[in-house]
């Protein structure tokens, strides 16, 4: 529900701060909301609106909005616009509105779900002028709470709400050639508590998560003529967002129940962050959580499994419109400095053979490629799975290769070009030239603990020391590296030997 998410915000108006020495009316201000409220493709309607002295009074107003396979619709019950004497208004919503989506997606069960957006203390004071206007709110609380699913006209036995506590926040709308958005929010906690039940499955969920000092950011630019069905179209008309947010730290709890198999944990971190990008040129996301630790009890173990990590995260990075000219992608992802528990490492390793020092695993990948199809556009992106070509890889670097794991370590680095024009030198695929660089350290001496431990049978201990012999070059004690070059003419060299 990509438009939905996106409006949501608009009709529930969460906007914010100050401009200075301009004026606004309420009017005004209802006039922008209902501008907003149809850039995102959606009917309003109005079931009154009534001036009382320096308030404007809005009742029953209802948006429906179409999404793929189904719609959205919400209602709230009144409004309230008050001018302040001040060139400001003041807005007070309706403590909760309803909103309803009913869908029935051609590959899964039809459904309907009825929340509930609820709200206790808001004030919202809104400045500006009518073309640049700036909101500042603040709550005691602010969230969603699912009141009823209905699967295939069923009611199933859930319950989800998500609430934020000690809300403050801006919010700035420009209107345009584009519609331009920017908002920070501010939350001291943030409460997720769900819960499913069905007794006659004998299966039971729960899931509950604290969220302490979350912050979230956002800008966007909505072309003009609003949202459509073309999200392709939209992008090369000038479509641009980003969000992300960023969180001090968390708890959660979790528990499972089906037919007697249980499972159950708890986890904390120290904080973290998620950022997303959109635009024609791409598609990022990019994320990082520190500090992770997770204890999970299940019912076939005596003893809980536990693990902790410094850090994880990833950076994702993905050209989305067709184009004849290169374009940058990325992948990259971090597991640094994991820890398990003795109980699990002596599942395997009683006698404490392997080191257990912290392990890492990492990687970042960046390269240029490009497009014959417009992802975004849904019969491009249909054809795009038939097709015997979808695009050209023109750059491939691995920027770092990190593994350090049981007393090894592997590093690496490495650069890559490929010929587009040259599909027969290696069967197909676009020749490549260029370079990796490896180095392994302690490898022997983790063949060596792993066939002491019986897991690495001697014949292929044996022959991982062959393939070691064949690809590397020792430098030191337990130390190898290895140069693999593919040059121009196509041969594939391993320290200078050639192998194809």
């Amino acid at each position: 529900m990509p438009r939905f998410a996106a409006a949501l915000p608009t009709f529930a108006l969460l906007l914010s701060t100050t401009a200075a020495h301009a004026d606004v009316t309420p009017e005004q201000v209802w006039e922008s909301w209902q501008e907003w409220m149809t850039a995102y493709d959606g009917d309003v309607t109005i079931g009154s609106e009534t001036r009382d002295g320096d308030t404007l009074n809005v009742e029953n107003i209802a948006m429906l909005m179409e999404i793929p396979d189904g719609e959205v619709s919400a209602i709230t019950q009144s409004l309230a616009f008050t001018d302040n004497g001040d060139g400001t208004v003041s807005v007070t919503m309706a403590p909760d509105y309803t909103v309803k989506v009913n869908a029935d997606p051609a590959d899964a069960e039809a459904f309907d779900m009825t929340m509930r957006m609820v709200q206790e203390g808001m004030t919202m004071l809104v400045s500006g002028t009518p073309e640049e206007m700036s909101y500042a709110l603040a709550a005691d609380s602010y969230g969603l709470v699912v009141d009823e699913v209905l699967a295939e006209g069923i009611k199933q036995p859930l319950t989800l709400e998500v609430m934020a506590t000690d809300l403050t926040g801006t919010y700035e709308t420009t209107a345009g050639e584009t519609m331009d958005v920017s908002y920070v929010l501010n939350a001291v906690n943030t409460l997720v508590n769900m819960n499913f039940e069905d007794p006659e499955a004998s299966e039971t969920a729960a899931f509950s998560s604290t969220v302490q000092g979350l912050s979230m950011t956002g800008t966007s630019v909505l072309p003009e003529g609003g949202i459509s069905d073309n999200p392709a179209m939209m992008m090369s008309a000038g479509l641009m967002g980003d969000a992300g947010y960023t969180f001090d730290s968390s708890a959660s709890t979790f528990s499972f129940d089906s037919n007697g198999d249980t499972i159950s944990g708890a986890g904390t971190s120290e904080g973290g962050n998620l950022d997303v990008v959109m635009s024609e040129d791409g598609i990022g996301y990019k994320g990082t959580t520190r500090g992770l630790n997770m204890n999970v009890q299940t019912g076939d173990l005596p003893f809980p499994l536990s693990f902790a990590m410094a850090e994880y995260g990833f950076d994702f990075l993905m050209p989305m419109s067709k184009s004849e000219e290169p374009q940058d992608f990325g992948l990259a992802l971090n597991l640094t400095e994991f820890t398990m528990a003795d109980a699990l490492w002596n599942m395997f390793d009683p006698g404490t053979i392997l080191p257990r020092d912290p392990a890492t695993v990492s990687f970042d990948i960046d390269g240029k490629a490009n497009w014959f199809f417009d992802l975004m556009d849904p019969e491009q992106a249909a054809a795009l799975e038939s097709a015997e070509t979808p695009g050209e890889i023109h750059a491939l670097d691995l920027n770092n290769l990190l593994v350090e794991l049981a007393g090894a370590k592997l590093t690496g680095d490495g650069a890559f070009e490929f010929d587009n024009a040259d599909t027969t030198t290696f069967d197909g695929m676009p020749r490549p030239e260029g370079t990796v660089n490896l180095k392994l350290e302690g490898g022997n001496g983790l063949i060596d603990k792993l066939s002491s431990m019986g897991l690495l049978p001697q014949e292929q201990a044996m022959g991982a020391r062959m393939m070691l012999g064949l690809f590397a070059t020792p430098t030191g004690e337990d130390e190898l590296t290895s140069k693999i070059e593919v040059t121009e003419d196509g041969q594939v060299l391993a320290n200078g030997q050639r192998l194809r």
